[in-house]
C-alpha cells in the first residue's frame, strides 16, 4: 500500500485491539509514521504488535507512549529495533 502514516492514538486498542490490528501492520511497509500512543497496548500488546514492527523498515517514527509497557515491554520491543534504521523518533513516555 502507499499509506505512509497511521495515527490510532487513544483509541483504548488494548490486548484484544493489537491482536487484531498487529498481522495487518506488516502489509503497511510504506509507514513513515506510526502512532499508537494512549491504548493499554501492554506487555501482551508489545509481544503482538514487536513482529509485524520488523517489516515496517521505512518507519521514522513510532509512538508507543502512555502503553504501560514497561521495562518487559521494552526488552520486547528491542530486538524488532534493529530492522528499523530509519527511525528517528521514539515514544515511550
Amino acid at each position: 500500500t502507499s499509506l505512509t502514516s497511521l495515527d490510532l492514538r487513544n483509541n483504548q486498542i488494548g490486548v484484544e485491539g493489537m491482536r487484531i490490528l498487529a498481522p495487518a501492520l506488516q502489509y503497511l511497509t510504506s509507514l513513515t509514521s506510526l502512532n499508537l500512543g494512549v491504548n493499554k497496548i501492554g506487555v501482551e500488546g508489545m509481544r503482538m504488535l514487536t513482529p509485524a514492527l520488523q517489516h515496517l523498515t521505512s518507519l521514522t517514527s513510532l509512538n508507543l507512549g502512555v502503553n504501560k509497557i514497561g521495562v518487559e515491554g521494552m526488552r520486547i520491543l528491542v530486538p524488532a529495533l534493529q530492522h528499523l534504521t530509519f527511525l528517528t523518533l521514539l515514544n515511550l513516555t
